[in-house]
């Protein structure tokens, strides 16, 4: 009989369906058309072999290094799937010091291969002490740390030349990194360029998220050769579906439709924080270069019961209430003008 060591994890998986709503909690891509219209011509283009034959992956990994640019890339089935790989590859003898609130992804996965961590908390507006977190990580005996940037709650960043310095230093003190990016397409550029520099470094990103196709099921993990090579012949690309190659192959042949989907991305976040800022008892964290908006609510009625309100008039958004911290403390997905214009009238009501 086969035996199983499942591990009990800190907190419950569980899906939902949010099709009968408009979905705010999840990361989609609710700006407009603009890639819907891109998505239809794949019609004329899609084939039976891209269907019923195994993918082939020569091009789309020319043209995912020209994207990228660089040749150390594995490409994967989504950012999750590139954390699971990433996370699986470590022996049980590292010890993690994890950025916090983050996908839960990482605890998953850090328990289901039994690998020793420690939570970070920030609070909704105080990013990450990088000094303090190599401090800790030092204290703790933990020779890695992951953190994710843009990040995955409030949307700010370091930039380029802060995290490099994060990255020397780390080094110095024999611990390596883990960053998670996969928001970096939708306002800054990723740091692909930083693995070239330094060996203690594993990058995490996604097609699916920096196109705002999160459907795609399509990411990447970038790190020096050495590491990458090894990791490519355990997990080859084989989960990723020739559909979602023909989808890439077509969006990266066209970088002025992604500008424009970024830009209009922008203006729609820009406009909802302004928006926002216009409801009383609203307050909008205004840092977020990703496509997601943090906001706290000032109101005289619970978190709990401002969300099901919400839910109620057909909004589902992200309720952080139950994150120490995050009390009364909610994220909503950037949106187009009807719909974010439609949610600020029901706040307005609240």
């Amino acid at each position: 009989m086969i035996k199983f060591d499942i591990p009990t994890l800190p907190f419950m998986v569980k899906k939902e369906s949010k099709r009968n709503y408009i979905n705010l909690k999840s990361n989609e891509n609710l700006t407009g058309d603009l890639l819907r219209a891109e998505m239809s011509s794949l019609a004329f283009i899609l084939s039976s072999e891209d269907i019923y034959k195994y993918p082939v992956y020569d091009e789309i990994y020319a043209k995912a290094s020209l994207y990228t640019g660089t040749q150390n890339i594995l490409l994967t089935s989504g950012g999750h799937d590139a954390i699971r790989i990433v996370l699986s590859s470590l022996s049980k003898n590292n010890k993690a010091l994890l950025t916090a609130p983050n996908y839960n992804g990482y605890e998953l996965y850090f328990s289901l291969y039994k690998i020793p961590y420690l939570i970070h908390m920030r609070g909704p507006e105080e990013p990450h002490n990088l000094d303090e977190l190599v401090s800790r990580a030092k204290h703790n005996k933990c020779n890695l740390i992951v953190i994710t940037n843009p990040d995955p709650y409030s949307g700010d960043f370091f930039d380029n030349e802060t995290l490099a310095s994060f990255i020397q230093c780390c080094d110095a003190k024999g611990i390596s990194v883990i960053i998670d990016e996969v928001y970096t397409g939708l306002g800054k550029e990723p740091h692909t360029a930083l693995t070239d520099i330094y060996d203690n470094l594993i990058l995490i990103n996604s097609f699916a998220k920096s196109f705002g196709l999160p459907g795609l099921r399509a990411g990447w993990i970038v790190a020096q050769d050495k590491y990458l090579l090894r990791l490519r012949n355990h997990f080859p690309e084989t989960n990723l579906s020739g559909l979602s190659i023909k989808i890439l192959l077509h969006l990266l042949d066209r970088p002025l439709v992604l500008q424009h989907y970024r830009d209009n991305l922008r203006l729609c976040r820009r406009n909802m924080i302004i928006g926002m800022k216009k409801v009383n008892d609203i307050i909008p964290y205004e840092n977020s270069v990703a496509n997601f908006i943090l906001f706290k609510s000032l109101k005289n009625v619970s978190a709990n019961r401002l969300w099901e309100t919400l839910k109620e008039k057909g909004f589902y958004v992200a309720n952080l209430n139950s994150i120490e911290g995050y009390e009364n403390y909610f994220r909503i997905t950037v949106c187009s003008r009807h719909e974010y214009e439609g949610l600020l009238n029901e706040l307005s009501r609240i």
